[in-house]
């Protein structure tokens, strides 16, 4: 029952992660892990004996690739974890399943809803969440923030304090919505991330708050419940077209109880560790439903007030 980490980078944890879980069920698996560049990759050198180098996927012979390798090594399970990937990999997912081989991913539709940003406030509006008001270009007011419609990682984002920030070159982008700025003086801003059953049905919820951040990435943050936690896991019991970790981005303010949607990833985010280390093990959800069949039942048991600092750490290659 082996699984596969799709472009692994540097996402160590999610590794060790699937390794310490598939190991208690699954003693003689193994997890492998594939990147288009995978001696730059810490994850592959770690794993360097269950590593490929496999094409980028814009590649006209990534398909085939994937193909080929999940069947000779037994893949029984895929994960993938960057944007990019996620459409072609959803419409894969039959050729795969005849292979015996489930991706863990969400429904096409979701995740080209998920992707254009632009349209992200139709969708938390149909959940009753508002979201920052959206901005004419030709007749912006400032604090403004400008971000790609489609991007992750806070990649491409511009903040825009004045006029005098506004280069012609943002405001020409058409690639770039803008939107107000969110006060951080009145609202916290957290990552949520989310675990959907094969159904789309919500299984675990858990809101961190994050408190630092480094290229995009949060490097300090803490598990939470309380209120936010209540009104989110309310409204997303059932989520059409979800499945597997969905990663969301809210504001949040405690005062007045206002919610504010920033945007919806359908894949796993870079501080997930912290929501695995708090106890919600959705890496031991996708091993029990695509690997053993069972149905999962909502579970609410991680730890709030769960802090992460992280850290760098190296890894050396004798070239």
């Amino acid at each position: 029952m082996n699984i596969l980490i799709l472009s692994a980078g540097r996402r160590v944890s999610l590794f060790y992660s699937f390794k310490k879980e598939l190991k208690k069920y699954f003693p003689e698996s193994s997890v492998y892990t594939v990147d288009a560049c995978p001696e730059n990759s810490p994850v592959c050198e770690i794993n360097k004996d269950y590593s490929k180098q496999i094409p980028k996927v814009s590649d006209a012979d990534y398909a085939d690739t994937l193909l080929h390798f999940a069947q000779d090594k037994n893949i029984k399970i895929i994960i993938p974890t960057i944007d990019t990937e996620l459409e072609i990999l959803s419409a894969m997912k039959d050729q795969f399943m005849r292979l015996g081989c489930s991706i863990v991913i969400s429904d096409q539709e979701f995740i080209i809803q998920c992707q254009d940003k632009s349209n992200q406030k139709n969708f938390f509006e149909s959940f009753n969440i508002d979201t920052p008001t959206l901005l004419n270009r030709n007749n912006l007011s400032f604090p403004a923030f400008a971000k790609p419609k489609n991007g992750s990682r806070s990649q491409g984002i511009f903040f825009l304090k004045s006029k005098d920030d506004l280069s012609r070159s943002i405001l020409n982008d058409d690639n770039l919505i803008f939107m107000e700025l969110v006060s951080k003086e009145d609202f916290r801003e957290f990552t949520v991330d989310m675990y959907f059953s094969k159904e789309s049905k919500l299984i675990s919820l858990v809101p961190r708050e994050r408190l630092a951040v480094r290229d995009g990435e949060v490097s300090i943050a803490r598990t939470a419940k309380g209120n936010l936690y209540e009104m989110l896991t309310e409204r997303f019991r059932f989520l059409s077209g979800a499945r597997g970790c969905i990663t969301g981005q809210f504001f949040y303010a405690a005062n007045t109880s206002k919610i504010l949607g920033i945007e919806i990833n359908p894949r796993f985010g870079g501080g997930y560790p912290l929501t695995y280390s708090s106890g919600a093990n959705f890496q031991q959800n996708i091993i029990r439903e695509y690997a053993l069949n069972e149905n999962l039942a909502f579970n609410e048991n991680w730890k709030e007030g769960m802090l992460m600092l992280r850290h760098d750490s190296e890894v050396y290659v004798h070239e």
